[in-house]
């Protein structure tokens, strides 16, 4: 501290000329460095950010924001609330989707208010705002948004339309036809609908298909079952009250705005405390969540959709690619299946016995749920719970003891020669349950042999590549990276590039490095070396052919084999006995700067309470593209003596009604709704990668013609494992591994 701060008692804060001086740099050099410009040398950002240290200089966020608000777009989101499920997904995919393109939002809640959307509008371009989006409070207010158009303001309107201007929306009328038409054929005619003001389009529309259902069954219109209230909770309480105090109240009632949902519950609950005396309630929301109460349904509109084509939309508003005319697109909505029906079973109070892979992904969540299985069903469920390696075994030597088994997919082909499986088409037929929202490649992939199904999806997982996004943002990193290599540090696109920046992550080989390896691998015998050296095999030829992991001694093997080997100089030491489980705990720790993994391993990584990189974790498809499709499905034993009991116990835990539990539970299933989930998606963000691997994927499977004999594949993946073992702990010469592999595999083969 200088004499004159002593004095005043001011600490004067360091600036850039400070860092610059300290440094021994320019000033421009630093502003460099800021910026993240590539064109400064590794020596000269260690001089500025060691500077930076030292003086605690905090740059001015304020200036670098103003200067940069020319060269990027911000944009103003305008909104109601963000109490209503639908508006909050819609903004939160906004917000992300525009942070990849770098657009910065702003929010602005109206509470309905017109006055209050006019202010913000008109102050908007004031500020260097580029555009808006808009959930509107005043969708008559046509004469401001003309005068915005002709300023060159962009203006976008979600899901309340607006004359003459862009609107993006949902079909609300064909999905209140198609849910009504649902409910109609279940056996309930007296419906109410409660909405919101029906100035606004979707209310309007909701009424619209309400009152067109009706009169397509002939039935007769009551007026006072359709209400319009204010978008508040004691205005749809209300309501509710009215509505229940009629001489013949309803058996259903439609809310259209979730956040008004506790003034109906309330109103509710001081008429009947006794739940199973409501009226069923169907909700209009942004959440995927089944209804938490009996009987009660949600239909989930997918505001990610939504949010991530508004911003698609003003991006190429300003880019100058829209084409000539107004922009009107109403999205079509999905259905969500109706809910299973269970049977009353005459042999209520029988047990089941259901087999599983002891994991922390398939195993804690469905035990932890299994009592609403019971409630339903009156049936017990036993859990015996294996290992991997011993699943497959105690399948086949259960006479009648074992009634539901999980099943890796690839065994499908396997028990099936041994007759093991139980076939589902009698049982699905039997009391009609649609397997039509699985999505349907995936679903054939896991539960079809030679066109019959004999299981259902139980968990979808596939290869994703994981990084530390701030060891690649870091401009050191990547200042370092490019004098080694003479090339850019990016996330790699290919098995060779992987290798690179693993060996540069490593800090063996490169003493500098924030963690101690470049990647993780899981080299276990059972099947994970198989598992990691199969996508090298694909990415580095371009694709899968029939059998070809098969073949050692092919080039493409030979390759893909000296590439994986070469990794293990960049893992962790113990690689070769670790699973993935092992591969997560290490890059939770930090100590890993990439992993790749099947995505059902990963969902806690971005439990922010449970590891310290939680928010640093990028994610990506794999490099070459091509993933390995990995999974359960769940199946009846052929010898169960309780087989009707074991497929209501396979259609619960496979059920779309507990696909959204059990995703928060950690595994996925299947299901479109899964995927289109706008809350999923916040939550693990890497779900989309997952799902696209699909599109890339490669199966470790017998070549075309061969039949599968009982506990051949768990041998060929084995010879794999003790190829790789061979060649990296033992130190043979790959040639010498690949012969001998090559000869074991043909003896199996035979």
């Amino acid at each position: 501290m200088t004499a004159k701060e002593e004095k005043t008692g001011v600490t004067k804060l360091a600036t850039m000329r400070d860092v610059a001086k300290l440094a021994g740099v320019s000033h421009g050099t630093v502003s460099n460095v800021l910026n993240g410009s590539s064109n400064v040398t590794l020596e000269k950002i260690k001089r500025v950010e060691d500077a930076i240290r030292q003086l605690g200089y905090k740059p001015n966020s304020m200036a670098r924001i103003l200067k940069n608000c020319k060269a990027d777009p911000n944009i103003l989101f305008i909104a109601p609330n963000l109490s209503n499920s639908l508006y909050n997904s819609i903004y939160s995919m906004v917000r992300y989707a525009a942070s990849e393109r770098g657009i910065w939002v702003d929010l602005y809640l109206t509470d309905d208010m017109p006055y209050s959307e006019r202010a913000q509008l008109t102050r908007a371009q004031t500020f260097g705002i580029s555009g808006a989006i808009v959930i509107t409070s005043q969708p008559g207010e046509t004469e401001l948004f003309s005068k915005l158009n002709r300023e060159g303001f962009q203006l976008l309107f979600l899901l309340r339309e607006v004359q003459g201007q862009d609107y993006i929306g949902f079909d609300y009328r064909a999905l209140m036809l198609a849910s009504i038409r649902q409910e109609l054929a279940e056996g309930r005619k007296r419906i109410a609908i409660i909405t919101g003001p029906r100035e606004f389009s979707p209310e309007a529309r909701c009424v619209d298909g309400y009152l067109s259902a009706l009169l397509e069954a002939n039935l007769q219109i009551c007026n006072d079952y359709v209400v319009s209230a204010d978008n508040t909770p004691e205005s749809f309480m209300r309501a509710t009250v009215g509505l229940m105090n009629l001489p013949e109240p309803p058996e259903v009632i439609y809310v259209t705005d979730d956040s008004c949902l506790p003034g109906v519950q309330q109103a509710l609950k001081i008429l009947h405390e006794d739940v199973r005396q409501w009226p069923r309630l169907v909700i209009l929301s942004g959440q995927s969540w089944p209804g938490a109460l009996p009987g009660e349904r949600t239909l989930p509109l997918p505001g990610n959709q939504i949010g991530e084509l508004a911003i698609s939309h003003l991006v190429q508003a300003f880019d100058g690619e829209l084409p000539a005319g107004r922009t009107n697109v109403t999205l079509p909505v999905r259905m969500p299946p109706a809910q299973n029906e269970y049977h009353s079973l005459a042999g209520q109070g029988k047990k089941i016995r259901v087999l599983l892979q002891s994991s922390a992904q398939t195993s804690p969540g469905l035990v932890a749920m299994v009592k609403d299985f019971t409630i339903k069903t009156g049936i017990e469920a036993e859990f015996i719970e294996k290992k991997y390696g011993e699943v497959l075994d105690t399948i086949e030597s259960s006479n009648g003891e074992i009634d539901v088994f999980s099943t890796d997919l690839v065994w499908t082909p396997e028990l099936n020669a041994c007759g093991l499986v139980e076939p589902l088409e009698g049982y699905l037929a039997a009391d009609g349950t649609s397997t039509g929202d699985f999505q349907g490649n995936i679903l054939h992939e896991y539960c079809f042999y030679k066109g019959n199904m004999y299981a259902m999806p139980y968990s979808y997982t596939a290869q994703i590549l994981l990084y530390r996004r701030d060891l690649f943002d870091s401009l050191k990193n990547k200042r370092q990276y490019y004098e080694i290599y003479k090339k850019e540090l990016r996330v790699p696109q290919t098995w060779q590039e992987y290798n690179d920046v693993a060996r540069f992550f490593t800090r063996a080989y490169n003493p500098e490095s924030e963690t101690l390896f470049g990647t993780t691998l899981g080299g276990n015998e059972y099947n994970g070396a198989a598992c990691e050296l199969l996508p090298r095999i694909w990415g580095m030829a371009g694709g899968s052919t029939d059998g070809d992991w098969l073949h050692p001694t092919s080039d493409r093997f030979r390759k893909a084999f000296k590439n994986y080997v070469e990794c293990f100089k960049y893992a962790q030491p113990d690689a070769l006995d670790c699973w993935w489980n092992e591969e997560e705990q290490l890059f939770a720790s930090g100590d890993a700067a990439m992993m790749v993994v099947f995505s059902e391993h990963i969902a806690s990584l971005w439990d922010r309470g449970k590891n310290k990189i939680a928010g640093k974790i990028g994610h990506s498809t794999i490099p070459g593209e091509y993933s390995l499709l990995g999974g359960w499905a769940m199946a009846i034993h052929s010898k169960s003596r309780h087989k009707q009991e074991a497929y209501e116990f396979v259609k619960w835990s496979c059920s779309g009604e507990m696909a959204m539990p059990n995703a928060a539970m950690g595994r996925i299933l299947p299901y479109k709704a899964i995927r289109e989930s706008a809350e999923l998606s916040r939550s693990y963000p890497w779900l989309g990668d997952a799902f696209n691997a699909f599109e890339h994927i490669g199966r470790r499977y017998l070549p075309s013609g061969r039949e599968a004999v009982s506990g051949q594949m768990r041998e060929l993946e084995r010879i794999i494992g003790r190829a790789v073992r061979m060649a990296v702990a033992d130190g043979q010469s790959i040639d010498e591994v690949l012969q001998i592999t090559e000869k074991n595999i043909k003896n199996i083969l035979k």
